[in-house]
């Protein structure tokens, strides 16, 4: 018997395939139609065009409205399921609650019921899409950070609002796992020393466990790991043994090239290595008797070593009775010493791991870790993949279940972990994988049709949505059949499973903007025809929520309309991040222009030796001027700078990153300190009384020009205090 399990899209080949197959044995295909009660009742006919079949259905269910997003967007499923014929049998799904906007929409996909509503123009899509109620959310940011800082914070709100919801219960699907879980692991679970945690404010971490990141091919550490593992129980005949010293980092930890491999192959054969390390290993595989002939990688050891200390031109027995191989030289030396290395760890490690013997899960994870440590060597580029192995590894003491008896005491057999540790690294491995409570990152049809509470999108932009080229030489993707491949509509129907699957809450995310250009960008078309969806449910329903189902985010986390309770979400802020208000208020620190007092109402006596070019300097960049000509502090010169006037600072264009060391290697700089030392709450009040003592003194020029120089250092010194954590009342401390 054969089951065909969740099939959404079989291809022609594979129903051909099952159709011969039904001949001979009971096959049974359990399909998913995304709208259960409207499966096709017109067959196609045999070799019919896509384009053909597409207009007689059309003309055969012009009385009944679809819905427009299965539609269109289940073609591929549609045709799929009126190839099969009709069900044997029919599994209903369950009455989809209509008591929020995501139950509305997912109730009428399953009842194929259609809008009649016309399409509406952007300012009726918008004010239809502010009265959603938080089931449905689609957030327009700028760049895939942004995104992943926006999904954060709505699913650290839904996380809060319901108890109930754990981790596990929250699936965010991507088109291309690789490249977004870099940028989802280093948002929702940034990783630091903990003395650096503790100091910082962070919002709650979100653990990640990519799924299916790269299912074609194996981390190339993984891939040595696992390779190392699996030869202590294989025969290690020349091929396999061989295959192993060729992985890259194998090769670099035993500092063999490719010409020291060939050098070793043409060894293996001519020296008749068959399989075995040594007689032990080779009778413990294969049960051949320990006295029975030579033929291992040990014997061909010996050989190659007496080789090289007793030249032999003819075969001849020499000390120890071996015959000694003459096909090397004293250049190989150092081929054969890490030839030699790689076989007795391997033959150590084998007789560990050899069958019949157990260890206890701290034993397991040690001797595997020694592994690495033996075998495995990472370039510059790799030690982010190394550490995430290590980290692996370390979990291996969780990967049998817990029985009655402790785990740190109970011995299992090797075999069972070599088994369970295999089956942990498997060809989806990822460097973002946590045993414990995470957030599952899969692609669209990673976990497709799995019940889960929370479902996200993570990237929804036009990309997303795009089929693969086809080729201008596939003649066949012209004129497609009934049931071909539909690449155009696999994103879009993967879209609207992961939205089917959501039970909870469906949260997308997308570019408001292009990152290279800052230009906007539309939403895509798909996301659009299922806003249009969202807004038509909201229209018919006459739903009067206040939680809008479309949200623009601002460039920046600490943007004030972020931070402004009820502005994007209602009767609070957007943001969990705690470090949002302190970098707003560090901006806004920043650009606040400070109240100048009034100018004194004595005579402003003009500086005898100022010059034109003096005072445009001290008018345009006053604190430049003040450093460079009143303090006579050396400044770097602005790479920018090209004529005469910029290398004086004419303009005055430069920055000038002003701190408590600069400020200290000057006379001035050092009576500025004071004075904040003596009040260190009122800044403006130091600055005051400073301006006046160096004023007079004849050290700034007096007027307008000296309290411009003196308000410009005082609003740098303010902002710069600021981001300092004194204890309150500290002065002494402060100005240290």
């Amino acid at each position: 018997r054969i089951s065909v399990f969740g099939a959404t899209g079989l291809s022609r080949a594979v129903r051909d395939v099952l159709g011969v197959l039904s001949d001979h044995c009971e096959v049974t295909a359990y399909v998913l139609h995304a709208a259960a009660r409207a499966w096709p009742t017109l067959a196609p006919k045999n070799h019919e065009t896509r384009e053909n079949w597409n207009s007689r259905l059309s003309a055969h269910s012009a009385k009944s409205l679809c819905h427009p997003l299965h539609g269109r967007w289940c073609a591929h499923s549609v045709e799929q399921s009126a190839l099969l014929g009709t069900p044997t049998n029919v599994v209903d799904s369950r009455d989809i609650e209509r008591h929020d906007l995501l139950g509305s929409v997912r109730a009428d996909v399953v009842a194929d019921v259609g809008h009649s509503s016309d399409l509406l123009d952007d300012d009726a899509l918008e004010a239809a899409l502010g009265s959603g109620d938080g089931s449905i959310q689609v957030h327009s940011c700028y760049g895939a950070l942004r995104q992943a800082e926006a999904l954060r914070d709505a699913l650290l709100r839904l996380l809060r609002d319901d108890p109930t919801l754990k981790l596990r219960d929250i699936t965010v699907v991507c088109a291309d796992p690789t490249s977004a879980a870099p940028i989802l692991n280093a948002v929702f679970d940034p990783r630091s020393d903990e003395h650096v945690t503790a100091s910082l404010n962070r919002p709650p971490r979100l653990p990640v466990n990519v799924i299916g990141a790269d299912s074609g091919a194996f981390d190339p550490l993984v891939d040595a790991f696992l390779a190392v593992i699996r030869l202590t129980t294989a025969r290690c005949s020349p091929a396999e043994v061989l295959e192993v010293l060729s992985l890259p980092p194998v090769a670099q930890y035993f500092g063999l090239d490719r010409d020291a491999i060939e050098r070793i192959a043409d060894w293996v054969d001519d020296a008749g290595v068959r399989h075995g390390l040594d007689p032990h290993h080779r009778h413990a595989v294969t049960k051949i008797p320990l006295d029975l002939g030579s033929s291992t990688w040990r014997d061909a050891l010996a050989r190659v070593a007496v080789g090289m200390a007793v030249p032999a031109p003819i075969d001849l027995v020499g000390p120890g009775g071996v015959v000694p191989f003459d096909n090397v030289s004293s250049g190989d030396t150092e081929t054969f010493g890490a030839l030699a290395e790689f076989v007795e760890r391997l033959a150590r490690l084998s007789s560990r791991l050899g069958s019949g013997s157990s260890m206890t899960l701290s034993e397991w994870s040690t001797t595997v870790l020694q592994v690495v440590d033996d075998f495995i060597a990472a370039t510059s580029d790799e030690t982010e993949s190394m550490v995430a192995l290590r980290r692996a590894i370390s979990f291996l003491r969780q990967v049998v279940p817990r029985t009655g008896e402790p785990s740190e005491s109970r011995a299992y057999p090797v075999s069972e972990l070599l088994t369970a540790t295999t089956a942990r690294f498997s060809p989806e491995f990822s460097s973002f994988f946590t045993p414990w409570e995470s957030v599952t990152v899969t692609s669209l049809d990673g976990l497709a049709h799995r019940p889960t509470r929370v479902v996200a999108v993570f990237g929804a932009n036009e990309d997303m949505f795009a089929g693969p080229a086809i080729d201008g030489d596939n003649v066949l993707s012209q004129t497609p059949l009934v049931g071909e491949p539909h690449y155009s509509m696999a994103a879009r129907q993967g879209f609207l499973h992961a939205m089917m699957s959501a039970r909870d809450a469906f949260v997308v995310t997308c570019d408001d903007a292009d990152v290279s250009n800052n230009k906007k960008v539309p939403l895509a078309i798909a996301l659009r025809e299922f806003l249009e969806v969202v807004a038509a449910t909201i229209v018919a329903e006459r739903r009067n929520g206040s939680h809008p189902v479309l949200i623009r985010h601002p460039r920046q986390n600490h943007h004030p309309s972020v931070l402004t309770s009820g502005k994007m979400v209602p009767g609070e802020p957007f943001t969990f991040d705690p470090a949002a208000p302190l970098a707003h208020r560090q901006g806004d620190t920043e650009t606040t222009v400070h109240d100048v007092h009034p100018a004194s109402p004595a005579v402003v006596q003009q500086p005898d030796d100022s010059t034109l070019s003096d005072i445009i300097r001290a008018i345009r960049n006053p604190l430049e001027f003040h450093l460079r000509d009143v303090l006579g502090v050396d400044l770097p010169p602005d790479p920018n700078e090209s004529s005469p006037d910029d290398k004086n600072h004419v303009h005055g264009d430069g920055v000038i990153q002003l701190t408590i060391d600069s400020l200290e290697r000057s006379g001035e700089g050092r009576h500025l300190l004071d004075h904040l030392a003596k009040d260190p709450s009122n800044v403006d009040a130091a600055i005051d009384s400073w301006v006046d003592t160096r004023t007079r003194t004849g050290v700034l020029p007096p007027g307008r020009i000296g309290e411009a120089v003196a308000r410009d250092i005082g609003v740098e010194i303010d902002a710069m205090l600021s981001l300092v954590p004194f204890p309150p009342g500290d002065g002494v401390e402060r100005d240290c």
